[in-house]
């Protein structure tokens, strides 16, 4: 199943920029990277329901959700529709308790924290407006919307790694000779 592809939210950017530096659109869309990684590293913890090799740990510890906090909080000011960064600061506060390493540990909400992964996850689609992990990334500047991250060997390059490979590759095939 093909998924589906939602533009990045579109915000309507409120604060002026100040000069020479980024603006305050660049910011937001920075924000929302930052927004997005957290939530992608809180979906996986919670996907693995805060274990690491299966022994409970600190993955889910607060610094993550107050990372994510703090952001949302420092976006809601720069943009009109912030309703999501109020969601996803209501729906820090309610899995906290949750995330903690004595909680991790207790195995009380082992059955919760997929949930918590899925939530993360719509989140993060919601902010991002993809689940590709290039999404997370900034574009280089003057490159057109979708432009895929490119190799970092060209094609020419790749035919002459191919070409000097070719004759050992052949050597290595051939029958090794026994004198004797």
């Amino acid at each position: 199943a093909e998924e589906e592809h939602l533009e990045p939210r579109r915000q309507k950017v409120h604060l002026s920029s100040r000069e020479g530096g980024l603006s305050t659109e660049e910011t937001v869309g920075y924000q929302n990277r930052e927004i997005g990684k957290l939530l992608l590293r809180m979906e996986r913890h919670y996907a693995q329901r805060l274990r690491v090799n299966g022994i409970p740990c600190d993955c889910g510890s607060q610094k993550h959700l107050l990372d994510l906090e703090s952001l949302c909080e420092e976006t809601i000011s720069m943009v009109d529709n912030s309703d999501v960064y109020y969601r996803i600061i209501e729906w820090t506060s309610e899995v906290a308790p949750k995330s903690t390493d004595e909680a991790a540990k207790s195995g009380k909400y082992d059955n919760e924290y997929p949930t918590f992964s899925h939530q993360a996850r719509d989140f993060r689609k919601e902010i991002i407006g993809s689940l590709e992990p290039s999404a997370l990334f900034p574009q280089k500047p003057g490159e057109p919307e979708g432009t895929q991250i490119l190799p970092v060997v060209s094609e020419e390059e790749k035919e002459q790694i191919k070409q000097k490979a070719s004759p050992v590759a052949e050597t290595e095939k051939a029958p090794i000779e026994s004198s004797g």
